[in-house]
C-alpha cells in the first residue's frame, strides 16, 4: 500500500536530521585531526623561512678566474654574497654559479694546513720554486717529452 505524501516527508525529514547527526559525528571525530593539520601547516611554513634563510647565505667556492686561471679569493667582500666576480688580476667579470658565492682559499671543513694557492694548472718547481705547468692528475708538462 502507497504512503501518504505527510508520512513520505516525515521519513525525509527523519533521514535528513539522521545524516545532519551522522555529519556533526563525523566533524567530531576529524577537529583533532584538522589541528594536527593546522600545525604540520604552520611548521611546514616555518621550516621554508629557515631553508629561504640558509639558502640566503654564501656558497663558498674555490674559484679561478676561467681568462687567466689566476686564483680569486674574495677579501673585502668576503661577507657580502654576490653572483659575479671579478679577477683582481686580469679585470675579467664571470659568474661561477647562478647563487650567491664567496671566493674562499679554502672550503669549510676541508683545510689540511697547506696553503693553496695560485693557478690550478701550475705547480711549485721543488728545485727552482717557479711555477710550472701541470696536467690535470699533477704531471708536469716538462715531464711529458
Amino acid at each position: 500500500m502507497a504512503k501518504s505524501v505527510r508520512t513520505q516527508l516525515a521519513d525525509a525529514h527523519q533521514r535528513a536530521r539522521d545524516l545532519s547527526n551522522e555529519v556533526h559525528t563525523l566533524q567530531a571525530k576529524l577537529q583533532p585531526y584538522e589541528r594536527q593539520v593546522e600545525a604540520l601547516k604552520r611548521r611546514n611554513v616555518e621550516l621554508q623561512m629557515e631553508l629561504n634563510r640558509v639558502a640566503d647565505g654564501p656558497i663558498p667556492m674555490l674559484l679561478w678566474c676561467p681568462q687567466c686561471l689566476e686564483r680569486h679569493i674574495d677579501k673585502a667582500l668576503a661577507d657580502s654574497p654576490h653572483h659575479t666576480h671579478a679577477c683582481q688580476h686580469c679585470g675579467h667579470v664571470w659568474r661561477p654559479a647562478i647563487v650567491r658565492t664567496v671566493g674562499v682559499q679554502f672550503l669549510p671543513g676541508f683545510y689540511d694546513g697547506t696553503v693553496a694557492s695560485g693557478n690550478p694548472r701550475t705547480r711549485t718547481h721543488p728545485g727552482s720554486g717557479e711555477n710550472i705547468p701541470v696536467t690535470v692528475d699533477g704531471t708536469a708538462v716538462s715531464e711529458l717529452k
